[in-house]
């Protein structure tokens, strides 16, 4: 059994029974991003910006559907929704000549790819005929699709460690977001892809960097920056191939289209975020000055936080499923970080060598990226959760590769993986439907 074919098998099991167990809008901010989708799905990929309020003339019945179903649900576990309301909601009609203006600010900032696989979907169902309702469905089933394609490409990419980045993107938080329309699901799996092509160029001794994984690392930087920026610094990873690795004469060219093709990204995601200063909720500038005039300041609260919560935040990121409202089992979660240290120590590989300098620099960045995380949640007075944490896993785990201490054992370990994946999503599972229903 390959990692990347368990991962591939499970996160679509798992994930199709969450596409269609989690009520529609019981995933963070989908209301949001389900009018983001929309919009991206009719060819605009740039919202319209009204005082402020970023948004779109978008058909009334989302605005309708959504009201009726989200009303008072999320942030109250003891709320639940009949599932006769979701199926009369099948019967609403798109109208789509019936229009108003929609906002959805906080999914506007963000450029449009990390939506264009929901919007392909939404696409489809309205090609269709289908209702709203059953385009939302479509809309989870082609994020699923797309983001968990990406992964299993990662895993199988990354020169070692696939069982153990398997198990990180299996991980309930992981599957619960990729059966959703959020943006969060292809921001995962490009910024794990990225790491895992560059772990290949940098950690395989003896490996020659082609044409082809210049185009993929160019790609994969393109991707991240395309996301969300704070993950963009992913694609710095580039430092840590080494000089040896490039073919005589290559090196600068890759490097000056490396470089060429991250500014053109950069230029793109800064554009998607031009009107983030308008969107300021009170206070906001007025914290971004504090912290730029006192960064050691910012730092120390910023290690503070991590020092106090850094757990917590772990956790969260194992198993915290609808509005943040249901989390699983806290003996489950810290069972599930265990194995996952348990798969550093065995799922390296003799062929992988992660020099000390690599690993600093690598560590540096990873710091960066939790540094513009942290700002970007102080600027806007939200605080960090841990699903944020999740694109930052794919490059963090090669800071501490290790060859094996032991045989990883094969078929065995492949076979209690996906045992123990197997009753980890069946419990998240049953949580989502005890969460939401009566």
């Amino acid at each position: 059994m390959r990692a990347e074919g368990f991962f591939l098998a499970a996160t679509l099991l798992a994930g199709t029974a969450f596409v269609f167990l989690t009520p529609p809008f019981g995933a963070p901010d989908e209301p949001a991003h389900l009018y983001r989708a929309w919009d991206v799905g009719e060819g605009r990929l740039s919202p319209t910006w009204v005082a402020g309020r970023g948004g779109a003339m978008l058909p009334s019945s989302l605005r309708v559907l959504t009201t009726g179903l989200i009303r008072g649900i999320p942030g109250h576990p003891e709320r639940k929704i009949e599932p006769g309301r979701i199926i009369e909601a099948l019967g609403v009609p798109l109208r789509p000549e019936e229009r108003e203006f929609v906002e959805f600010s906080n999914t506007a900032q963000f450029p449009f790819l990390p939506y264009a696989p929901q919007a392909l979907g939404l696409a489809l169902g309205r090609s269709l005929g289908a209702p709203p309702l059953a385009c939302l469905y479509a809309g989870r089933l082609m994020n699923l699709i797309a983001a968990s394609a990406l992964i299993a490409l990662a895993i199988r990419t990354a020169p070692a460690l696939g069982w153990l980045l398997a198990l990180i993107a299996l991980t309930p938080t992981a599957v619960f977001l990729r059966a959703s329309l959020s943006a969060d699901a292809l921001t995962m799996a490009a910024a794990m892809w990225l790491a895992a092509v560059m772990a290949r160029a940098a950690f395989s001794p003896g490996r020659t960097v082609t044409r082809g994984d210049t185009l993929l690392m160019c790609a994969g930087a393109a991707a991240v920056w395309l996301t969300k920026l704070p993950y963009g610094l992913l694609s710095i990873m580039v430092v840590l191939v080494p000089g040896r690795s490039w073919p005589p004469g290559t090196r600068a060219r890759a490097l000056a289209a490396y470089g060429g093709v991250s500014a053109l990204a950069i230029a793109l995601a800064l554009a998607a975020a031009a009107h983030v200063r308008e969107r300021f909720v009170t206070g906001a500038p007025a914290r971004l000055r504090h912290l730029l005039r006192h960064p050691a300041e910012f730092i120390a609260g910023m290690a503070a936080d991590y020092w106090h919560y850094g757990f917590a935040y772990a956790l969260q990121a194992v198993g915290q499923l609808g509005w943040l409202d249901t989390p699983l089992p806290t003996w489950w979660r810290a069972l599930y970080l265990l194995v996952l240290l348990i798969l550093l120590g065995v799922d390296g590989s003799p062929l992988v060598q992660v020099a000390r300098w690599q690993r600093a620099v690598l560590g540096a960045i990873v710091l960066a990226v939790l540094t513009l995380i942290s700002a970007s949640q102080y600027v806007l007075s939200a605080g960090v959760q841990g699903r944020y944490l999740i694109p930052v896993t794919g490059a963090a785990v090669w800071i501490l590769h290790r060859r094996p201490l032991a045989s990883p054992g094969g078929r065995l370990l492949g076979w209690s993986l996906a045992a123990f994946s197997a009753v980890s999503l069946a419990i998240a599972l049953y949580a989502v439907r005890r969460r939401y229903y009566p």
